[in-house]
Order: structure tokens, then C-alpha cells, then sequence
């Protein structure tokens, strides 16, 4: 789980840091554990959750009044509560690089939610 807050250090992803009005900080680390009163997106790569963690991470996330949106690899069955399924993009990811050369398909899906 990787939570992003405005206004913390910097980042070094600029694409995404100019997204944001302040600093970019990356939160990495047990979600669970984690301060997340200030995160307003979470990025999840779930594709090893089983079908129970995915309901308590959409719980979990859904929790905290100051995430306004979700990206995950595999899309949560049931939504995220209070949130509205926004689509579905490909982005290169670093295990995909190698096929979107060999011409085997560009990129992995991410799935989006946004505050309702």
C-alpha cells in the first residue's frame, strides 16, 4: 500500500508530483499501521489479495474522510464504499516492459475509484 499525502518531502515522479498543488509524499509500508488523516490517494497493488483482504482494505480506505481516490491492480469486488468506480487505464509497468517490446501488448490495467 502506498498512500499520497500533498504537502509532504518531495517525490521524484514529476508526471504525478504535477497532479498534486503541493509536494508529493510516498507513505510506504502495513496500511493497516499507517497514519493515513492526510493521504489523499492510495495506490494498492492487490493482485495477491484474497477476496477477503480486498473487502477489508475497501473498508479500511472508505474510513478516512481525506482520500479522494484509489488506484489498485485488480478491481475491488463490491467497490469501495462511498466511492464510484472512475475506469480502467494501462500503464507500463516494470514487470510488463519487456512484452509491450516484443509486441505482446502495452502495459498492466489499473483499476480507479474516486469520492462520490
Amino acid at each position: 500500500m502506498v498512500a499520497l499525502t500533498e504537502g509532504g518531502g518531495g517525490g521524484s515522479c514529476d508526471d504525478v508530483r504535477d497532479f498534486f498543488d503541493g509536494d508529493l509524499k510516498l507513505i510506504k509500508g502495513d496500511m493497516f499501521k499507517l497514519d493515513l488523516s492526510e493521504a489523499t490517494v492510495v495506490w494498492c497493488c492487490n493482485v495477491c489479495f484474497s477476496p477477503d483482504m480486498d473487502l477489508e482494505v475497501a473498508a479500511y480506505v472508505s474510513a478516512h474522510p481525506s482520500i479522494r481516490s484509489v488506484a489498485c491492480l485488480k478491481n475491488f469486488v463490491g467497490g469501495v464504499p462511498g466511492f464510484q468506480y472512475a475506469g480502467e487505464e494501462k500503464f507500463e509497468m516494470s514487470w510488463s516492459h519487456e512484452s509491450a517490446q516484443m509486441g505482446l501488448g502495452f502495459g498492466t490495467s489499473v483499476h480507479f475509484y474516486t469520492k462520490k
